[in-house]
């Protein structure tokens, strides 16, 4: 089986926003597509409640002027959804979101070999999709960007 350091990533985050109180009276979800049961409770939920839902982590940047690539750049994307049925008195999307930004930004991230802190995404760090004329729910896409070194060469650089 190969160990995936992006699912380790997105595991961590995960478990610092499951943990949070100010977080509880709401679903926190970690998104894995091939979790079918997991991927129909992020349905129910995002139809029924306000929910929080980390994202795969994707790399968006290698460093440059490598022969092979040695350390990425990597998105971290979590995603908070209300809609028209959502519960105000756990709070609405805009003070979740605000709420999950200031709690990772700058925060110390161990991920396999690697140490780094999670920083806004510089451009576009939120992303806001209203679509209350189809299915009545706001999203906002909160990305951070986290650098750490791939698998391929051991976190080494060559």
């Amino acid at each position: 089986m190969i160990n995936s350091n992006l699912e380790e990533l997105q595991e961590v985050i995960f478990g610092i926003l499951r943990d949070r109180q100010e977080l509880s009276g709401m679903s926190v979800f970690l998104y894995h597509h091939s979790d079918t049961r997991g991927v129909l409770d992020i349905n129910v939920h995002q139809q029924t409640n306000l929910c929080v839902i980390v994202l795969p982590p994707i790399p968006v940047e290698f460093r440059q002027n490598w022969p092979v690539p040695c350390d990425a750049i990597i998105n971290v994307r979590i995603l908070v959804v209300e809609n028209a049925f959502s519960d105000v008195a756990t709070g609405g999307a805009l003070g979740v979101a605000e709420f999950i930004h200031s709690l990772l930004t700058g925060r110390r991230i161990q991920c396999g070999p690697t140490a780094g802190a999670l920083m806004p995404k510089l451009k576009e760090p939120w992303k806001i999709n209203e679509s209350f004329t189809t299915d009545m729910r706001m999203e906002i896409l909160l990305t951070f960007e986290f650098e750490m070194p791939f698998p391929w060469n051991g976190g080494k650089e060559k």
